[in-house]
């Protein structure tokens, strides 16, 4: 994934008050990587470990310490960053004037010097948030994604088994619609699974023996969203005798997704079952166990403590008191 120096600088410029130095031209370079680096070090002349690749955050600390170089120094390591570091460009923040010297080395080799008047860690934030999003991977997934109680629920399954039909219900009960038939995935951070909608079918269903249908016209604006977190996934699988379904609840059983474990449950299609009162069950379930608590062990645990306490009373040794009845007579 690449995103363009001059997607960062439009879609940022009226936020953070962007403002180019070098010429338009220099805005065509590619950006790789998500991070925002602060080259403090490699300002003082170190560059052993220098992460190349990333977008430059020039602030006030980096702005004080260039100050007090000479223009011979000063040249000679922007001369270092722009040649040798695969600088995609140059951010300068809290208004400061960047260094002649780094206007003339990025614009000889061709990098953006951009300018903005707000905080550093402002600039650093909001870039950083734009970086991850835009460059974060991206798989479509064939399915639905409902917002259940707070809950991403991403439904799955083969064509016609009901996904659409169970996620029309689930939005008549009062849950949220955030993607039906293609779901676009994006990991964030490495840790964390976001689905959002194609922006051309947002908010429509299909619905068989209907057709298309815009829920937010149906059901109110609050019936939709843009984009969730997903949490739980719920296959839809038709019914199947031999398939081993889990029927006690004990173990977690994950499915992977960008190289993101997500827990998942696997519910049985069968005919008069209603679906959606299954998955929000399922919802209610995953909010129940993420705050420690597992009907499922809580049994468990209770009928071990039955079948040991039922052992210890077999275990006990008899005693006779045949005789001592005798004496009592």
């Amino acid at each position: 994934m690449t995103v363009k120096v001059r997607d960062l600088y439009d879609d940022n410029r009226v936020k953070l008050e962007l403002a180019l130095v070098t010429g338009d031209g220099t805005l065509d370079r590619e950006i790789t990587r998500p991070d925002i680096e602060r080259p403090g070090l490699a300002l003082a002349g170190y560059f052993d470990v220098f992460p190349a690749g990333r977008v430059l955050l020039l602030g006030h600390t980096e702005s004080s310490y260039l100050a007090t170089l000479t223009p011979e120094s000063r040249r000679a390591v922007f001369d270092r960053l722009t040649r040798e570091c695969g600088v995609p460009c140059f951010v300068v923040t809290r208004g400061y004037e960047p260094p002649g010297e780094l206007v003339e080395r990025a614009s000889d080799g061709g990098i953006p010097v951009i300018t903005s008047p707000e905080q550093t860690q402002q600039v650093a934030t909001v870039l950083g948030y734009y970086l991850h999003e835009v460059l974060a991977p991206v798989e479509k997934i064939h399915g639905v994604l409902v917002d259940i109680n707070g809950v991403g629920v991403l439904i799955l399954g083969k064509a016609g088994i009901g996904k659409s039909e169970c996620a029309l219900d689930l939005v008549a009960r009062g849950h949220r619609l955030v993607a039906d038939d293609v779901v676009e995935v994006r990991a964030r951070f490495n840790t964390v699974l976001i689905g959002s909608s194609p922006e051309n079918v947002r908010e429509y269903m299909e619905i068989r023996g209907i057709g298309i249908i815009n829920v937010r016209h149906l059901f109110g604006v609050n019936a939709v969203r843009d984009q969730k977190r997903i949490e739980l996934v719920v296959q839809i699988r038709q019914w199947d005798g031999g398939y081993n379904y889990d029927r006690v609840g004990l173990d977690t059983v994950y499915r992977e997704i960008l190289g993101i474990r997500i827990p998942q449950i696997v519910i049985p299609a069968i005919p008069g079952k209603n679906l959606g009162t299954i998955v929000e069950l399922a919802s209610a379930s995953h909010l129940l166990r993420r705050r420690g608590y597992n009907p499922a062990r809580e049994l468990d645990t209770r009928l071990l403590e039955e079948m040991d306490a039922r052992a210890r009373e077999a275990r006990e040794p008899y005693v006779d008191l045949t005789d001592d009845l005798q004496d009592l007579e």
